[in-house]
């Protein structure tokens, strides 16, 4: 059995976390829907859990996502299909 990682990461103060969900969660349905790790998002927290590997994946995602948005840009569904693939 593969043991599972869990990660919480809180997103920074500038960041306005519905950018990063999208209207309707969005942008966090397509994340969930092309991992299987459980990400949970409850205010300015997200917590990843499950394959390590996927997890830094999931991670480093959500981490460009707070990038973008801190330098003023609005995520979209393309730009994160995108970052999906390049990961």
């Amino acid at each position: 059995m593969t043991e599972l990682t869990h990660i919480t990461l809180t997103a920074p103060a500038s960041v306005d976390m519905a950018r990063i969900v999208g209207q309707a969660d969005e942008l966090l349905r397509i994340i969930q829907d092309s991992f299987s790790s459980r990400i949970t998002v409850r205010g300015d927290s997200i917590v990843i859990e499950g394959d390590a590997l996927e997890v830094q994946t999931v991670m480093a995602i959500f981490t460009d996502l707070f990038s973008l948005v801190e330098s003023g840009d609005e995520p979209n569904a393309d730009y994160v299909r995108s970052s999906i693939d390049a990961a």
